[in-house]
């Protein structure tokens, strides 16, 4: 009897298993979310390596599509100093997605920012 319910067991959780598999590893993030997600990266570096932050910046982008495959992305990026004073500035980025590859080139204009 136990040599059965070890057996029963044992297919249960190879069946268990295989039910998990067979996920698909593509993204299924549409362009506008790459484009998005690339300049977010890009603005986060820029940010890291010219000021003294305290956190991750908050970053907010509008994304349009101005040709084929080609983007204009804007907004605003907000972060804050290790003295908790906030800085808040605009940016303008054009964005070239290459969608064969997922890959994007950022041309990115990041403005001063200026403390609130």
């Amino acid at each position: 009897m136990k040599r059965v319910f070890a057996l029963i067991l044992a297919f249960a959780l190879c069946f268990g298993l295989c039910a998990c598999g067979g996920g698909s590893t593509e993204s299924k993030d549409s362009p506008e979310d790459k484009v998005s997600s690339a300049v977010i990266s890009r603005i986060t570096v820029e940010i890291l390596l010219s000021y003294d932050t305290n956190g991750t910046p908050t970053i907010t982008t509008y994304v349009d599509e101005i040709g084929n495959n080609r983007y204009e992305v804007t907004g605003k990026v907000t972060v804050y100093d290790k003295y908790s004073d906030s800085y808040t500035g605009k940016y303008d980025a054009e964005v070239e997605y290459d969608p064969a590859t997922g890959h994007c080139d950022v041309d990115l204009d990041l403005g001063t920012l200026y403390k609130d």
